[in-house]
């Protein structure tokens, strides 16, 4: 194996093993948090378990070469794993457009919809490519072809035109609900205004800010190299092979950090002591909205406060921090109607 081949390789190799362990760890949180018993959290776990099992296709790459059949499966489980991450993504920006912009205050009948409408697109631009077949070795991996029949139709029809329209939608979901958060932010009361909810009002813009940029970093490089190999016939540019496996590579630690492992979700597992009971981490309080249609928690730097609660009233929806940067690029955020004015113990 010459000395490039061996860089691609084991830099695809190394990130593809890290982000493994980031999603494993990732769904340990969601587990152990109890985070699957909400929509928003069990979408998340839906893409870190397509966005694993594509690190753990990656991880294959120094056998595959040594038998086709194995080629063949790494080029289609990849082509699924990772049509399916894009969809998935979309779709959770999209549960949380409909909380958040929509003002639906229960998603779970959206939730089977999902289902019907996510796998059924993924199984179509994977079994297409197939028809032809089309899977076999592409640079040091296994994927579409570009010398096979319809191969560089198929990887674009199949895979980078839907993968730009995901990004579009992401882009538009997140800009409309990062809108409607400054709107609601600027209409909160000045007396709920104060540095730590400004700081986490901040923070959480950010959040949202990150998602689409993710998915933007993680793609951008493999649509370039795409399509410089199509238009020059040279498939293996070096230089754009090796910032492909990295960023590609990197999509599950990075997810991991943006939906999971966000701040408030360390904080609690920093205050948790062994034996504590996990209902511990349902524990919140809201503050008032004013004449916003929806109250959003704003976290202070202590989980058990929360930022001039005191002399909150009613708030008949709670968005906290951590649930929101779960739910969005992405985007776990979960809502809890409320009828009259209370703190849960």
């Amino acid at each position: 194996m010459e000395g490039e081949e061996l860089t691609l390789l084991l830099v695809r190799v190394i990130m593809s093993g890290i982000s493994l362990v980031a999603c494993l760890l990732m769904l340990a949180t969601l587990c152990g948090f109890r985070k699957y018993q909400t929509v928003a959290g069990r979408l998340v776990m839906v893409l870190t378990s397509m966005v694993g099992a594509s690190a753990s296709v990656n991880l294959l790459t120094p056998l595959v070469h040594l038998n086709a059949g194995l080629c063949i499966f790494q080029g289609v489980a990849m082509q699924f794993a990772d049509s399916a991450s894009g969809v998935w993504t979309v779709i959770i920006a999209v549960n949380v457009f409909l909380i958040v912009v929509a003002n639906y205050r229960e998603t779970d009948k959206f939730e089977v919809w999902y289902h019907v409408v996510g796998w059924p697109i993924a199984v179509v631009f994977t079994v297409l490519p197939a028809t032809t077949t089309s899977y076999g070795e592409t640079a040091i991996w296994c994927w579409i072809r570009s010398d096979a029949t319809l191969g560089n139709v198929w990887r674009f029809a199949c895979f980078y035109v839907p993968l730009f329209v995901c990004l579009l939608a992401i882009a538009a979901l997140y800009l409309l609900i990062f809108l409607r958060l400054s709107h609601t932010f600027a209409e909160l009361p000045g007396s709920a205004k104060s540095a730590k909810v400004v700081e986490n009002e901040r923070r959480m813009l950010r959040s949202l800010a990150a998602y689409p940029l993710i998915f933007l970093f993680v793609w951008l490089c493999p649509t370039i190299n795409r399509i410089y190999g199509w238009a020059s016939g040279d498939d293996e540019v070096f230089g754009l092979l090796l910032v492909q496996s990295f960023t590609v590579g990197s999509q599950g630690l990075l997810n991991s950090l943006a939906y999971g492992l966000d701040s408030h979700t360390r904080r609690r597992r920093r205050k948790q002591r062994p034996g504590r009971q996990l209902s511990h981490f349902r524990q919140r309080r809201t503050v008032r909205a004013s004449k916003a249609s929806t109250a959003y928690v704003l976290l202070s730097d202590d989980d058990d406060e929360v930022s001039d609660g005191d002399d909150a009233a009613t708030a008949y929806t709670t968005i906290t921090t951590d649930e929101l940067s779960s739910s969005t690029t992405s985007s776990s955020t979960y809502s809890s109607s409320t009828s009259s004015a209370r703190s849960e113990p």
